[in-house]
């Protein structure tokens, strides 16, 4: 800058062109040093430029990662539900039962492909602890692919639940009253019954849906202590023997709070043994449910199973284990968002004379929040023939799903 400039021109004795030139060269020195400067400036400047990129770009790379895991996170889906049991019962003959039991512990996982495929599966811990010479179990029960093919027609592959009954595909504790799931549902349908295969949903309309599926069949046991028992039949989908398959089918109609159902089954071999003298079988049933707003609600279920045995003199088919059939109904009502209470009447008659009986139950949910329940329930189980083996007593139970 000329201010810079601090000598005393008139002190200098040249002539005019001297100072001329003396000036300029002061000056150029001095623009001379400011470019310079500037130039060292634009290079620290750039420096940290490209510093600035070089960052911007590392941070375009780690949000475009937590932008696709975030995404990823965004189409998979948690949940689960659990219970814990209470048993408090009392033969007529005076055995007790005093047992604490966790029931179930369960996961399921699902994931969103797309808009139009999905992925859902459930995961279980039965009975708090499994392995060798332990009570419990861990099962993979529903692992399988859904597709929309359309709005009404809907597929799916793998391992998932048939659609029968009232219980078999919605049986969260918070879902239904009694400590312990109904007998029906447990020893003819017999739920939960899960099997590998293929499947269809179609909305026939607003109000009808139907369901198919050809699937893996049964290996009902012919003889012991479990012989015809279906619910022993189940093969899980672990190395099961598809050598004959099975078919279920349903028809449920639902409006203004009332659904009506009704399901067959067919298995080709219900023992998956041709040398047997157990050949096909055939598994039915009807439902009907209705909820009013008032917290009204009533479930009725009829279910039978016709097994076929070759050996009408077998004592399986005389003493008419070979025909097995359950009914229930239940009425509850819901009080308000804490209580609800309920009555219940079930008769069964399945593979041994022992499993031919009437049950009653009278009890109550109290709900800490619609995902979590305290339960309790009292029985009064009634055999058929004359026996010292009724019992009757209390159940408590704690359930949860989320």
């Amino acid at each position: 800058p000329l201010a810079d400039l601090h000598f005393d021109l008139h002190q200098i004795p040249l002539d005019e062109n001297s100072y001329d030139v003396i000036f300029c060269n002061h000056v150029l020195e001095h623009v001379e040093d400011e470019v310079h400067a500037a130039l060292e400036g634009n290079k620290a400047l750039q420096g940290e430029i490209n510093k600035l990129k070089a960052q911007i770009s590392a941070n375009k790379k780690a949000m475009s990662a937590s932008s696709k895991v975030a995404k990823k996170f965004s189409k998979l889906s948690l949940g689960g539900y659990g219970e814990l049991h209470y048993n408090n019962t009392e033969t007529d003959a005076g055995a007790k039962t005093r047992k604490m039991d966790f029931h179930r512990f369960v996961l399921f996982v699902g994931y969103d492909f797309s808009p139009k495929v999905r992925f859902f599966s459930e995961y279980e811990l039965e009975h708090s602890i499994a392995g060798e010479g332990k009570v419990g179990e861990v099962e993979l029960e529903q692992a399988y692919i859904e597709y929309d093919v359309t709005d009404k027609l809907t597929t799916r592959a793998g391992m998932m639940l048939l659609p029968v009954g009232i219980m078999n595909e919605v049986h969260e504790p918070t879902t239904f009253y009694g400590v312990e799931r109904n007998n029906v549902e447990a020893k003819i349908i017999p739920a939960t019954w899960w099997a590998g295969g293929v499947g269809v949903t179609y909305k026939a309309s607003q109000n009808i849906t139907i369901d198919a599926m050809f699937h893996e069949g049964l290996a009902v046991p012919v003889s012991g202590s479990s012989a015809l028992y279906i619910r022993s039949g189940r093969q899980k989908t672990g190395n099961a023997d598809v050598g004959d398959m099975a078919y279920t089918a349903r028809v449920k109609w639902q409006k203004d709070g009332l659904a009506l159902s009704a399901f067959w089954n067919e298995q080709t071999d219900a023992s998956a043994n041709e040398a047997d003298i157990l050949d096909g079988a055939s598994i039915y049933g009807v439902s009907a449910q209705y909820t009013h707003p008032s917290g009204l609600e009533l479930r009725a279920l009829h279910a039978e199973a016709d097994l076929d045995v070759t050996d009408s003199s077998s004592s399986l088919v005389t003493n008419g284990f070979d025909e097995q059939e359950g009914s229930y109904l239940l009425a509850s009502y819901r009080i308000d968002d804490t209580w609800g209470i309920f009555a219940e009447w079930e008769s069964v008659e399945a593979y041994s004379a022992s499993n031919e009986f009437d049950q009653y139950r009278v009890g109550f949910n109290m709900y800490w929040d619609k995902n979590a329940v305290i339960k309790f329930d009292y029985v009064d189980h009634e055999k058929d023939a004359s026996s010292t083996s009724d019992f009757d007593g209390f159940n408590v139970g704690m359930g949860y799903d989320f």
